[in-house]
This record gives C-alpha cells, structure tokens and sequence, in this order.
C-alpha cells in the first residue's frame, strides 16, 4: 500500500519512455537508425541485471527477517526459563513442604 504511489510513477515514466521510443524517426535520438531507446529497453540483458539485484536483495531481506524471527523466539524461551526457575525457587524455599497440609490455628 505504501509503495503504491512509487510504482506508478515508475509505470508511467517506461510506458512514456517506450511509447516514445517506438514513435521515434530514423536519425533521431542517438543513432542513425533512430532505435536505440527502444532497443535498450527492450533487452533482456537491461531485465536480467535489475531483476537479479532486486532479487539479492529480497534475499538479504529474508534472511535479516529469519535471524529476527528466531532472535526473538529465543528472548521468548529465556524468558519462560527464568520465570519457571523463579516459580521453582520461590516453591523450594516458601519454608513448607509441598505436600504439608495446613491446619487451622485452634480457637
């Protein structure tokens, strides 16, 4: 969703870009047969170098996420560690025995 505004500005500019390029007449632009626009953005080699970096990057970007992910779920099982080795203590050390029964104080 955020994203959303930047993609169609991107959109619009190729689609300018080539409708541009296909429209042009020879001797215009850069060369004398007048297509080097529209080949360069026709190239599969222009397509293979952007899509391998943005797929490095979606990869740098998984994996940064994985580490995250079990980053935290150990913070989370620390956590539960410490408190049950809390609880226990609290248990082993209250000064009664677990299995004491507790007898009301006569009147």
């Amino acid at each position: 969703p955020r994203v959303m505004p930047q993609a169609i500005v991107s959109c619009v500019i190729a689609y300018v870009l080539l409708r541009f390029a296909a429209k042009q007449e020879p001797g215009e632009l850069f060369s004398e047969d007048g297509y080097v626009l529209y080949e360069f953005m026709t190239h599969p080699y222009v397509h293979q170098v952007s899509m391998v970096s943005i797929g490095l990057v979606v990869a740098f970007r998984i994996n940064i996420a994985y580490n995250r992910f079990w980053e935290g779920a150990t913070a989370v099982m620390s956590m539960q560690m410490k408190w049950t080795s809390a609880l226990l203590h609290i248990c082993a050390f209250d000064g009664r025995p677990m299995n004491a029964t507790v007898v009301p104080p006569a009147l």
